[in-house]
C-alpha cells in the first residue's frame, strides 16, 4: 500500500494564498491617456477610497522647473473619489503635478504611502479636428439644443443661439447629433 500525505491547516488561520485586503489610499491619473492631457477637459485624479479631507495647498500644478503655475483650481466631485484640476491648457506643454503624502485622507483616516510627482504633456492642437455646422430653417424661438452622443452617453450639450455652430478644437470620434 502507498502512504498518502495529508496536510492540515489549523482552524483559525487564513488560507496561505488568500490576498490581504489593501487599505492604503491610492491615486490614479484617470484622464491622462498615454501620458498626455486633453486640452478640452479637466485633469482627473481618481482614488480607491472616498476622501474625507483634501488640502489643495499640497497638490501643486507646476512647470518643468517646479514653479507653481497660476490660474488652476481643484475640486472634489460628489462621489468624493475624483479630484478635478481645471486649467486653461495650452498645446504641447510639459507639466508636473506634485502631490504631498498628506495632501488627502480617506474616510478611515488613511493617507497616501508617499509623496508623488506625475509628469505629463498636454495634447497638440493637431490631435483635434474643427467643426462647422450650419442649420437651415432653425427656429431659435424654440431654444434648440445640440447634443453630441457617443456610445449612448451625452458627451456635450450646447444651446444654439444662431444657425451656425463653430468649434476650433473638437475631439475626433464618431458622434450622433
Amino acid at each position: 500500500k502507498k502512504k498518502e500525505k495529508i496536510t492540515t491547516v489549523p482552524k483559525n488561520t487564513a488560507a496561505p494564498n488568500k490576498p490581504k485586503e489593501d487599505n492604503k489610499l491610492k491615486l490614479f491619473a484617470g484622464s491622462l491617456e498615454g501620458g498626455s492631457q486633453d486640452l478640452l477637459s479637466d485633469l482627473q485624479l481618481n482614488t480607491n477610497h472616498k476622501l474625507a479631507t483634501i488640502d489643495s495647498t499640497k497638490i501643486l500644478l507646476c512647470d518643468t522647473n517646479y514653479q507653481v503655475v497660476k490660474g488652476y483650481t481643484l475640486s472634489l466631485d460628489t462621489s468624493k473619489t475624483r479630484i478635478h484640476i481645471r486649467y486653461d491648457w495650452k498645446e504641447n506643454v510639459p507639466f508636473r503635478l506634485v502631490i504631498a503624502k498628506d495632501a488627502m485622507t480617506d474616510t478611515a483616516g488613511n493617507m497616501r504611502a508617499k509623496a508623488d510627482t506625475i509628469r505629463f504633456y498636454t495634447e497638440k492642437e493637431s490631435s483635434y479636428g474643427s467643426l462647422f455646422l450650419q442649420f437651415k430653417n432653425l427656429n431659435l424661438q424654440q431654444n434648440p439644443v445640440l447634443q453630441f452622443v457617443q456610445n449612448d452617453h451625452i458627451v456635450e450639450s450646447v444651446a444654439l443661439t444662431s444657425p451656425d455652430f463653430k468649434r476650433k478644437l473638437f475631439k475626433p470620434g464618431n458622434y450622433e447629433l
